[in-house]
């Protein structure tokens, strides 16, 4: 990436069909013509793209908070941001993710299209979370507090770990390859809000 802007927040690169822009966008980082690196900027990407862009963001430690109202595919390599917002139905997930601020929110549904590990020093919240073919994608998610609506309620996700001092599971429906739910607190716990959950571990078309 090469980034000679005044502020490398104002920069964002797009790719190009040989005519014309297309609907992949990428952040990274990238040698400054003066000296140094720069990293361009999440935010910038989510501003400029529509609707079912994809976001593809290169391994690295970004100072950077970021909030989305829309439907991206979010492609992480092995990346560390300060929080990152989601809102607005439609979006995917994939990849390695790491914030160290005030953590994750996923307002609406959330599908995974590959593997998708989440560590949040704060809170992680979603809404829902489904899997793009069935058992074909693990979740693993260490927070600190977790909210957890259904899982794998519409397509089943593949191995699944929680690990958090407090965990609600607010959904109706936990279906996944495996659960597995941790704690590293002596009070760590997990509470369900619902009348009734139902916890579904058994492979696609068994009783």
């Amino acid at each position: 990436y090469g980034v000679n802007l005044a502020s490398s927040d104002a920069s964002v690169v797009q790719g190009w069909t040989g005519t014309a822009g297309d609907a992949n966008f990428y952040v990274g980082f990238g040698a400054l013509t003066a000296g140094g690196s720069a990293a361009l900027s999440l935010q910038t990407a989510f501003d400029k793209s529509a609707d079912g862009a994809v976001i593809h963001v290169a391994s690295g430690t970004y100072g950077q908070s970021a909030s989305l109202n829309g439907a991206r595919g979010l492609d992480f390599d092995n990346v560390t941001l300060e929080s990152l917002m989601l809102s607005g139905a439609g979006s995917s997930l994939r990849g390695n993710l790491t914030l160290t601020g005030a953590g994750f929110s996923a307002d609406a549904p959330l599908l995974l299209t590959g593997n998708t590990n989440i560590t949040a020093s704060g809170a992680a919240r979603f809404a829902a979370v489904d899997g793009t073919s069935a058992g074909g994608q693990s979740f693993t998610l260490v927070a600190g507090t977790v909210e957890l609506g259904s899982l794998g309620s519409q397509t089943r996700l593949g191995a699944t770990s929680v690990s958090s001092n407090q965990t609600v599971l607010g959904g109706a429906a936990y279906n996944a390859d495996s659960f597995s739910f941790s704690g590293t607190g002596s009070n760590a716990s997990v509470r369900l809000t619902q009348a009734l959950t139902r916890f579904d571990t058994r492979a696609a078309g068994g009783n």
